[in-house]
């Protein structure tokens, strides 16, 4: 009996295969990292020991090719595992991206991580990392069927990271630019929208998913329950509605826009229906950044402007992800905790008044 591990190939030496030979019999199977193959193999001489040996030298299935296996996950497995607007996106990529990947035709068990790997990486010359993400993440979830239905034994597209070296993230506005902004568009329309964009770090979604009856005039608060995504109003990301602190200049403002409205969408258009965000974004908001002067950024900015700005003026990160319902506070701690204001002295300080 024999279990070993190795590269087939000089010219792939990061694919590893597991070579069986038992009982006159041998079989050999293709893995991939290095790990992964000597920890498959210790699992096949365990069950060799255990006398399963029908297992490891059970006839092999024939793998459909990518494109079949693409349009089962799409048709089954996607939408039982997914938001409405994921879905929508992961249809997008497979109309624009996976119906002519360079391995639609290989059957699933002979696309290899290399491959998968120069088609994201060709991908990233021309697109930001995070849409490279997606279509990263719609491939593994393929693997991950073929997994299910044992096509494939391991998900060559799991853990490829898409990063771009070197890139920054826009530096959000700072209460300079912000005024400056809320200033110049006082008479707009949006104003309103704009400022609660600006002063709770909501998504837009959420904004314009605000209704009367969500607000509390008097304890201040916004009860956020609702999200538009995708031509549709639906929860909030996570699922999960959330009190929002307003401030007292926020109430105000919203408080003059909304009149004598005791009910219905707070930001709606001339048929009484919630504003689109795309048609604000496209009409309206680079519009009135440049009317401003500010530096024009995505919608998405105002979320992590008003972070900077919450940490910056020494609101707890704690109550931070709270308002603006982020799911990851170490990832806010690494993005906004330098911001914390000092005054030269150590929190381990307060031990030595005890």
């Amino acid at each position: 009996m024999g279990v070993t591990v190795r590269a087939k190939s000089l010219e792939r030496p990061h694919e590893y295969w597991i070579f069986v030979t038992h009982a006159k019999r041998r079989r050999s199977i293709k893995v991939g990292p290095k790990k992964e193959a000597e920890k498959l193999a210790d699992v096949i001489r365990g069950q060799i020991a255990a006398g399963k040996v029908g297992l490891v030298f059970a006839k092999k299935t024939t793998a459909p090719i990518f494109e079949k296996v693409c349009k089962k996950w799409l048709e089954n497995e996607m939408p039982a595992k997914c938001r409405i607007s994921t879905q929508v996106s992961y249809r997008s990529i497979y109309r624009k991206h996976l119906k002519n990947v360079p391995f639609r035709n290989k059957p699933l068990d002979e696309i290899t991580r290399g491959e998968i790997k120069d088609y994201l990486y060709l991908l990233l010359k021309s697109m930001a990392a995070s849409s490279v993400a997606h279509i990263r993440n719609a491939i593994s979830g393929i693997f991950s069927v073929g997994i299910d239905h044992k096509w494939c034994e391991n998900n060559p597209a799991r853990g490829i990271s898409v990063r771009k070296p070197g890139k920054k993230m826009p530096t959000p506005w700072g209460q300079d630019e912000v005024n400056q902004l809320l200033d110049t568009i006082i008479r707009h329309k949006h104003y309103a929208l704009v400022a609660t964009l600006l002063m709770t770090g909501a998504r837009i979604g959420e904004v314009v998913g605000m209704r009367v009856e969500d607000l509390d005039f008097v304890k201040r608060e916004w009860h956020l329950q609702r999200s538009y995504s995708f031509g549709r109003m639906g929860p909030p990301k996570n699922g999960l509605s959330r009190m929002v602190d307003l401030s007292n200049n926020l109430m105000e403002i919203l408080r003059q826009h909304i009149g004598e409205r005791t009910e219905g969408w707070v930001f709606k258009n001339q048929a009484g229906n919630p504003i689109r965000p795309d048609n604000f974004r496209n009409r309206h908001w680079y519009q009135l950044q440049e009317r401003a002067g500010v530096r024009k950024l995505h919608i998405h900015s105002c979320r992590a402007s008003y972070c900077s700005r919450a940490a910056a003026a020494g609101i707890s990160l704690f109550y931070i992800a709270k308002q603006v319902g982020h799911s990851d506070l170490d990832l806010l701690a690494k993005r906004y905790g330098f911001l914390l204001p000092s005054n030269g002295s150590k929190p381990i300080d307060k031990l030595d008044k005890f």
